[in-house]
């Protein structure tokens, strides 16, 4: 027991507990077999090792690397210039900053903000109460609450649910087997895999791929670069803006205007309460409503019925397995096939065949 400051400038070997009331500060390698408890700060400028449970009441600096076979308890802020390995639970009350690599064998608890320059490696779940900040890959064996922003430069991979309550910032691919929930705004720079849901309140930007296992909910817009898949319901309130193929096996909602830049495959019910941009097929099992213009320069097929209600361009041929509902204009550069009544309030120009297996109405000329 030492009531006052303690100063090694060697090697220090406890085989025993330890115990410190004011500051300690080592200056080389520092190794416990058993528990450590220090009531204030601690500072290591070499490695540190310790067998036991290593509690600290105060900040904590280690210049070089720990490495903990058991719990890690810190009240205050944690500073590690190297890589931090932690055999079981490790819990900070404050503020962590890691220089290299983060490894915990269990959950990990921070009170505050996490910062590590390295990577992350969580065998359980990570709580964040603060900004989690990765500049390398991020794995996380069970789920992942972060109360602030996140940011990961690298590759991420949760085992079970992400929840982000602020804004989720990515340079490299996500991967959640459980339900990712972000309450801000959420922008991935490559990939993103989920297995369950994914609501989120605010924007996303993915400029790789989207894939979904279940339903997706987005309050506000959504852009991709590249592909969507989602096996699930799909509802955007905001904007929908696809890079490329975007396949999906049940229904979809779009509250704002919808860019196709590639395919656009929807199995069920499509409802787009604004406009309709694509540069490519749009293919529809169910019906498909638009309240707003539609322009496609790909063939447009639908198994349902296709109800617009305003003007309607479309480049190449029109299949339709139901009926043809179109409020003003419209535009078929190429073969229209409707296998159900045909209703167009404004004139109608053909630029090739119209195949109707039913009724025929047209309010104005018939080009």
């Amino acid at each position: 027991h030492i009531g006052g400051n303690a100063r090694i400038d060697g090697r220090a070997m406890v085989s025993s507990s330890l115990s410190v009331a004011g500051a300690t500060h080592l200056h080389d390698t520092l190794r416990v077999e058993r528990g450590v408890n220090v009531a204030e700060d601690l500072s290591v400028s070499g490695d540190a090792y310790v067998i036991g449970q290593l509690s600290v009441a105060g900040p904590v600096w280690f210049t070089g690397g720990i490495r903990m076979d058991n719990a890690l308890n810190v009240m205050q802020n944690v500073t590690v210039e190297s890589s931090l390995s932690v055999g079981q639970t490790a819990f900070y009350n404050s503020d962590i900053q890691l220089h290299g690599a983060l490894s915990v064998n269990d959950a990990i608890y921070a009170g505050s903000a996490l910062s590590v320059t390295g990577s992350v490696h969580v065998d359980g779940g990570a709580h964040v109460l603060g900004t989690l900040s990765v500049t390398n890959a991020a794995y996380l064996g069970g789920v992942l609450s972060v109360f602030g922003d996140t940011f990961v430069d690298g590759t991420s991979r949760v085992l079970g649910a992400l929840s982000v309550s602020a804004d989720v910032d990515t340079t490299g691919d996500v991967r959640v087997l459980g339900v990712l929930s972000v309450s801000d705004q959420a922008l991935l720079a490559s990939t993103l895999s989920v297995k369950d849901d994914v609501h989120v309140d605010s924007d996303v930007r993915v400029l790789g791929t989207l894939s979904v296992m279940s339903a997706i909910e987005l309050v506000n817009s959504l852009h991709t670069g590249q592909d969507i898949r989602a096996d699930g319901d799909m509802c955007v309130l905001g904007e929908l803006s696809v890079g490329s193929t975007a396949t999906l096996d049940q229904a979809l909602r779009v509250g704002g205007d919808a860019n196709i830049y590639g395919r656009l495959s929807v199995y069920d019910t499509a409802f787009f309460l604004n406009a309709i941009h694509g540069n490519t097929t749009l293919t529809v099992g169910g019906d498909a409503y638009v309240e707003g213009a539609t322009r496609a320069t790909g063939e447009v097929m639908m198994g349902g019925t296709l109800s617009v209600l305003m003007d309607a361009f479309l480049d190449a041929s029109a299949h339709v397995g139901g009926a043809i509902s179109v409020s003003h204009d419209a535009f078929v550069d190429g073969q229209a096939r409707v296998g159900g009544p045909l209703s167009v309030s404004q004139p109608v120009y053909l630029a090739d065949t119209l195949s109707v297996f039913k009724d025929a109405f047209v309010d104005s000329n018939l080009r």
